[in-house]
Parts: structure tokens; C-alpha cells; sequence
């Protein structure tokens, strides 16, 4: 008996860090694991993402003056991304999401009323939730947030540091108005270390621990179910 318990033991520890471990190599905690997005891309792109999250802010507070101002220094920064460590595959890539990303910024910072602020506000983050899904989360917690009303209930996105829900779109008029759609998590397929499969996806908050959990469960039962067949 004492054999039984030892031995069901070791095979539930081997199949903890096994779970852990097909886990963490598909989708990655992006703190941990900023040192494998793109060579040279992480430092960058933490400016870009710090002028976005100023213009939301001004876009919440409804501050045209701020909202100008972060869409000018988003700009400049975007502009200053050097890629040169990319691939040619990610070059091209970025080439793509960072000319959308001026283009819509240039855009931005002639607008004065708040409303049309909040509209380029809506493309820009559009374009820039496409930028991080493509070359990876730059080592920072980012929520993908979403109100359903905006825009005369078309709805629309943005990102966010916290899972806290505060609405660049309405303001103080309906403040807390949307929900998480989930974290923008850096994904790497089994089996594959190169940059070309750095890419971020939008994962339910909390997915990848039920998941674990669930396949930890399952796997335990067939095992302890199988042994005592065995042994029987």
C-alpha cells in the first residue's frame, strides 16, 4: 500500500511540471518572458504603448488639449522605432502596422472636438491591438477592453494596464461602461523558438489557468485509475 501511495505520488508531480511546462510553451505570462519578443522591440515599443494609454486617459477625462498631445508623441515615437534587428518577414510586417499606426495618428492630432478625437481614438486602437497580435506583447500587462455602446451601439476596443474597466468613449457620461474581452498574451507554438512565432492573442483572463487545472485533473484521474488497475 505505502508502494501505491509513493508511486501515485511521483506521477502526479511528473504530470504537474509536464502541464506547467506545454503551458508556459503556448502562452507565455508576457513579464517573464519579455526577453524573447522581438530583438531590440520590446524597449521600443514601451513609449508607443505609454503615449497611447496618455491618450486614453485624456480621452476618459475628456482633456482635447491633453488627447493632442499624447497623439503627437505617440506619433513621434512610432516614428522612431528602429527595426533593423527584425527578420525580413517581421520588417515587413511592421513596415505595414507602423504606417497604419502614423497614418491614423496624423490623422488624430488635427482633430479639436472631443467627439472626433474619440473616433481617430477607435481607429487607432483598432490598429494598434493588430500591431501587438502581430509582433508580440512588449513584456506588459495589457487588457483588450471593449464597450458595446459606442458609436451608436457599433461597439469598440481599446487597451489597457488593468483589468479595470474605465471608457475612453463616453467619459464620466457612462464611465465604466464595458468589460474585459481579455489579456493580449505573447503565444509561442510547441516546438518553435524563432521570431517569426512571437505573436500576441487576446486570452479570456484566467483561460490558461482553468485549462491547466482542467488537464491536470483529467490526466491525474487516468493515471490513478490506470494504476490501480495494475496493481490490482
Amino acid at each position: 500500500m505505502m508502494y501505491r501511495i509513493i508511486l501515485i505520488g511521483a506521477l502526479l508531480l511528473l504530470i504537474a511540471g509536464c502541464d506547467q511546462e506545454n503551458s508556459q510553451a503556448q502562452v507565455a505570462s508576457t513579464p517573464e518572458d519579455k526577453q524573447e519578443t522581438h530583438s531590440g522591440y520590446t524597449q521600443q515599443m514601451k513609449p508607443v504603448l505609454t503615449h497611447y494609454l496618455k491618450l486614453r486617459d485624456a480621452l476618459v477625462t475628456g482633456n482635447t488639449k491633453k488627447a493632442t498631445d499624447a497623439s503627437a508623441a505617440f506619433g513621434k515615437a512610432v516614428g522612431q522605432l528602429d527595426i533593423r534587428a527584425l527578420d525580413a518577414e517581421n520588417k515587413q510586417r511592421w513596415m505595414i502596422r507602423g504606417a497604419d499606426l502614423s497614418a491614423i495618428c496624423s490623422m488624430l492630432v488635427t482633430k479639436r472636438s472631443l467627439e472626433e478625437q474619440r473616433k481617430a481614438f477607435y481607429s487607432l486602437s483598432k490598429a494598434h491591438i493588430a500591431a501587438l497580435k502581430d509582433m508580440g506583447n512588449p513584456g506588459m500587462k495589457l487588457y483588450v477592453q471593449h464597450c458595446p455602446m459606442a458609436f451608436n451601439d457599433t461597439g469598440a476596443d481599446w487597451i489597457s494596464d488593468s483589468d479595470k474597466v474605465v471608457n475612453p468613449y463616453f467619459g464620466d457620461e457612462m464611465l465604466l461602461c464595458g468589460s474585459v474581452l481579455g489579456e493580449l498574451l505573447l503565444v509561442r507554438p510547441f516546438g518553435v523558438g524563432t521570431q517569426r512565432s512571437l505573436r500576441s492573442e487576446i486570452v479570456p483572463v484566467g483561460l490558461r489557468e482553468r485549462c491547466a487545472q482542467r488537464t491536470l485533473r483529467s490526466e491525474t484521474k487516468d493515471i490513478t485509475s490506470l494504476f490501480s488497475q495494475r496493481t490490482q
